[in-house]
């Protein structure tokens, strides 16, 4: 019975194509979409319509569209399908390139990786990058037991605003001009070594490979009293601030040192804290003895020595 109706339905469309009967043709092509869905499999409605597609074949190639309903048929069978399926194939892609993209970043392309000023991973083609040039010749001129003098060139290209950053031990030091091309870092430890980085960044915050270095402070030794006595006696009466004794001290590592006064009779007495010269800042009292003891350092050890004034 289906059959009979799909046979009837298609003689009805041949009949509805001719030229005098094309009017009605598109209604009786709804009616066959609704027997479309009624039938049990979509081959055997397939079949029909290739022997709807041989009897056009003729008017196909002279360009003529003796039979426009063939299109519309083609058109409601597979279009709602494909669209289906196109969407799917499309969903699948997307999914497999971003699972690619999480899995293997660095096959993607060429990037260049760099830190700006808050410590922020960028990345952003090298073409489009202009190249920052690492700073060249980066050593260490002098250094000492608690410091050394950084130096360092750079063949930058003068359209370039950039500025130069220093790390200690992995640690941001300081940050420069593009102008200054030395730097002395103080206050170190003796004996201690110490890794240092420089790196140049533009203004953006994208910055140039580093260079590093390794510095190694040298021992630090105590300063050496020059003092051969340590008591003087005071024969008179002194006034306010005089002089009384100036102290003399070296150090090996040619470090400036600092004198300083401690003791029980400090009070009485100062000293200047570059020449060491002695004076009284209050009156002397006859036949007594005022003990002090006079301490010198170079800002990291230091050498103290007792010494005693007679009147």
């Amino acid at each position: 019975m289906l059959k009979h109706s799909t046979n009837q339905c298609v003689s009805n469309l041949l009949w509805h194509s001719t030229p005098n009967n094309r009017s009605d043709s598109r209604n009786f092509i709804d009616d066959c979409h609704s027997l479309k869905r009624t039938l049990p499999q979509r081959q055997t409605f397939s079949l029909y319509c290739m022997k709807l597609s041989d009897r056009s074949k003729n008017s196909c190639r002279n360009g003529k569209q003796s039979f426009p309903w063939i299109s519309s048929i083609t058109h409601y069978i597979f279009y709602s399908e494909a669209q289906v399926i196109f969407k799917i194939i499309v969903l699948l892609l997307i999914s497999t390139s971003t699972l690619y993209a999480i899995q293997n970043p660095k096959k993607l392309g060429h990037h260049y990786n760099s830190n700006n000023l808050n410590e922020q991973t960028h990345t952003r083609p090298l073409e489009a990058r202009d190249v920052m040039h690492s700073p060249t010749d980066f050593q260490s001129h002098s250094t000492g037991h608690n410091g050394t003098t950084l130096a360092w060139d750079h063949p930058y290209n003068s359209a370039q605003k950039f500025n130069y950053q220093i790390y200690r031990n992995q640690i941001l030091l300081t940050e420069l001009p593009s102008s200054q091309k030395t730097f002395t870092d103080s206050y170190l430890q003796p004996s201690q070594n110490y890794m240092y980085e420089i790196y140049a960044v533009d203004e953006n915050g994208w910055r140039s490979s580093s260079k590093k270095i390794n510095v190694q402070t040298k021992k630090n030794f105590a300063p050496i009293m020059q003092q051969t006595a340590n008591s003087i006696e005071l024969y008179r009466n002194t006034q306010l601030n005089t002089q009384i004794h100036t102290f003399f001290a070296s150090d090996p590592n040619k470090d400036p040192l600092s004198y300083k006064l401690k003791g029980q009779d400090r009070e009485f007495f100062s000293i200047d804290a570059q020449s060491g010269i002695l004076v009284n800042k209050k009156y002397l009292v006859r036949d007594k003895e005022y003990k002090l003891n006079i301490q010198v350092t170079d800002g990291t050890s230091f050498v103290e020595t007792p010494f005693s004034i007679k009147t």
